[in-house]
């Protein structure tokens, strides 16, 4: 069995070997027999992020979109098609994904918005925002460039204006008060009040 010290390694001699891409590379380690139904209480798996050492992480219900497309875009480069080790997901397994996502990083950010300060991070969540809204909405997962053109028709004047800077963010000018960080707490929070309706009124409906 490998071991997470020696997956660690492995990706040291990544980082050594000179390609700029080395270090670009984010993946989890997953064995088979979890990736078929997600289980929160599955526990923790190897876990690198860009630039970052191997380590330790937990599959939370953020996962369940980034499992939802890999089982139906998943490309192939060796071994099963996706879908064959992967359960689908309904619309409201999606749906409720949603729901209790915003209350992680997104709600942490309204409590404490000092990470803001980085324009890269607030254009991330502005997009990251749109994508959730539009899986609330419609129960599927599309990239996050499509999902903020749709947002733009759907939302008020102000954080249409704040998806379009997101669309090409810069930190200077105007397009810096257009993403404004209080802009992003606004949208932030206009998205956790429809996750909020929708929760209380699938409850309701499950009555």
């Amino acid at each position: 069995m490998i071991t997470c010290l020696a997956l660690r390694d492995m990706h040291a001699r990544f980082d050594a070997a000179g390609s700029r891409w080395a270090t670009q590379v984010e993946c989890v380690y997953v064995p088979r027999g979890a990736l078929r139904r997600f289980d929160p209480d599955q526990g923790c798996y190897p876990h690198i992020q860009r630039g970052e050492t191997l380590d330790m992480d937990c599959i939370d219900c953020t996962w369940i979109p980034q499992l939802h497309v890999l089982r139906e875009y998943g490309i192939v480069l060796a071994g099963p098609e996706p879908r064959t080790l992967i359960e689908p997901f309904s619309p409201e397994d999606l749906r409720r994904s949603m729901v209790r996502g915003i209350e992680g990083w997104p709600a942490q950010l309204c409590r404490e918005p000092l990470p803001l300060g980085s324009w890269g991070l607030r254009g991330f969540t502005v997009l990251t925002m749109c994508r959730m809204l539009h899986t609330l909405e419609t129960g599927t997962v599309v990239p996050k460039r499509v999902a903020a053109r749709w947002a733009q028709g759907k939302l008020p004047g102000p954080m249409a204006v704040l998806i379009d800077w997101a669309l090409a963010p810069t930190e200077s000018g105007v397009d810096a008060a257009a993403g404004s960080v209080n802009a992003t707490l606004n949208l932030i929070r206009y998205v956790r009040e429809h996750c909020r309706q929708w929760d209380t009124a699938s409850r309701h409906s499950r009555k």
